[in-house]
């Protein structure tokens, strides 16, 4: 269930760029109590799954917390706020659907091709941290 959600790194990410979504997931930082880091700075989380709550999640006053959005989720917000399309699909699907996959996103009413990536997974995480570098 783990790999449904953003990594703890785009998480922390999408926070710092004004994502505020209610999340079944929620990052918390496994350090909290070492006085001597900042927020996540120790780079060790726990994933918890919660009922989805808009009033705490990503609230400037619980540095120790962190939405977990699924992918797809992540993928929508973009596209939501910013009009960026993020799609990652096999380079050529009707003839092989097992050619290395793509990653492609839309911006500026015009498409992007990244790279060429091995998995589904890599080519969208990609794709999103591109979009994280772009906002």
């Amino acid at each position: 269930m783990i790999n449904k959600f953003v990594t703890p790194e785009i998480a922390l990410k999408l926070k710092q760029k004004g994502f505020n979504e209610p999340c079944f997931g929620l990052y918390i930082d496994a350090n909290d109590s070492d006085d001597d880091l900042a927020p996540f700075e120790s780079g060790e989380f726990d994933l918890i799954y919660s009922k989805p709550r808009q009033n705490r999640i990503n609230s400037l006053y619980n540095e120790f917390e962190v939405s977990a959005p699924t992918w797809g989720e992540a993928i929508d917000w973009f596209r939501l706020n910013y009009n960026i399309y993020i799609k990652a699909e096999p380079e050529d699907f009707i003839n092989d659907p097992s050619k290395t996959l793509f990653s492609a996103m839309w911006f500026n009413e015009e498409w992007f091709r990244l790279d060429d990536f091995e998995s589904f997974e890599e080519a969208r995480e990609v794709a999103i941290k591109k979009a994280l570098e772009i906002i």
